[in-house]
């Protein structure tokens, strides 16, 4: 059976400048690399600078190894070294999912709050404006879709992508406590053709829905 491992990222609005100083000299280094206090101290007093780590590691940034001792989590760094569009932090709600098998890392996920204006989506759907003000949190997207490129298993993104749309409606009421009941996506067509097929729902089109969620769980969770 597949794992899943969650990573939960919301940084709240403390020592914004700080925060984004670290994340930028971080996201430059070498993928692997370990960081300190210490590396930080011309950006910041040595209190400043404890508590930003400590805030990144509570919200899925950085990761503490040891004491004082700090490295990138490994979601954020497989998504920047192999997904096209490297890794930005996601904004509002969102969730990261970390696709395991035989305990080795095979696939990320990453969904995030929906697109307020979107004229394909919201002619499929067929709400107004109020509608679409009213339920827009009842939507997520899919921001990013990775599987890793060593990994050649024939019809992977399709049952991934199937039993992430029958878990993830369960696991936002959990976080955010409402349910998500669409998904979208975007695909660049001169990259892909857009051609997963997920059991149950309807083949993809050229419109910007996976379709409605389905309902049920397979997977083993872990929150980090």
């Amino acid at each position: 059976m597949s794992e899943i491992v969650i990573q939960i990222s919301d940084m709240d609005a403390q020592s914004p400048r700080l925060k984004a100083l670290i994340l930028d000299r971080i996201g430059l280094g070498v993928a692997g690399a370990v960081w300190t206090p210490t590396d930080f101290l011309d950006l910041g007093g040595r209190d400043a600078v404890d508590k930003t780590l400590q805030r990144l590691v509570k919200w899925g940034e950085l990761r503490r190894i040891d004491r004082g001792l700090y490295d990138k989590p490994q979601f954020n760094s497989l998504i920047e070294t192999h997904h096209y569009l490297g890794y930005t932090q996601p904004v509002g709600e969102h969730l990261k999912y970390l696709v395991f098998a035989r305990g080795q890392p095979i696939a990320c996920m990453a969904f995030s709050s929906a697109a307020r204006h979107l004229g394909s989506r919201d002619r499929f759907i067929g709400w107004d404006k109020q509608a679409r003000l009213k339920n827009i949190a009842l939507l997520a997207y899919n921001s990013r879709f990775l599987i890793l490129p060593w990994v050649t298993v024939p019809h992977l993104a399709s049952h991934i992508l199937g039993r992430m749309a029958r878990t993830l409606s369960a696991d936002w009421q959990r976080i955010y406590a409402h349910p998500i009941h669409f998904v979208e996506t975007f695909v660049d067509p001169q990259r892909f053709r857009g051609n997963i097929l997920v059991e149950g729902l309807p083949p993809w089109g050229e419109f910007d829905l996976l379709g409605e969620l389905g309902r049920g769980a397979e997977f083993e969770l872990e929150n980090l």
